[in-house]
């Protein structure tokens, strides 16, 4: 497959992108059955610190569109439970640091070419 197809499980660009002048792609991640491949654009920001803001909006982005699809989650008493945004930052969060604190995968430099 060549660099400008796209695949079958692409996400498709929306409107908003191309009309936001001088927007950038600057992170793409790719879900296999072994692991997690992300591509990111080095140098966007001076302080890492911005790269959690931005994580931090992404986190936001998936709750709100986990909650808007109908989002549900097992309660305390294995019931089906519906879930708010903020319940879904949460369990997110806590996902999040379960993994920083304990890697289940090492990240790994990796090569598009390879």
């Amino acid at each position: 497959m060549s660099e400008d197809e796209q695949t079958p499980d692409e996400l498709s660009l929306v409107a908003p992108i191309y009309a936001a002048e001088g927007a950038q792609e600057i992170l793409r991640l790719w879900l296999t059955k072994e692991r997690v491949l992300a591509i990111h654009r080095g140098g966007v920001w001076d302080d890492p610190f911005t790269w959690g803001m931005a994580l931090a909006d992404i986190v936001q982005h998936i709750a709100r569109g986990y909650v808007e699809g109908g989002g549900t989650c097992e309660g305390p008493d294995g019931e089906v439970v519906t879930v708010t945004v903020e319940q879904v930052i949460e369990r997110i969060r806590e996902g999040f640091d379960a993994e920083l604190d304990s890697p289940t995968d090492e990240a790994k430099e990796w090569a598009p070419d390879a």
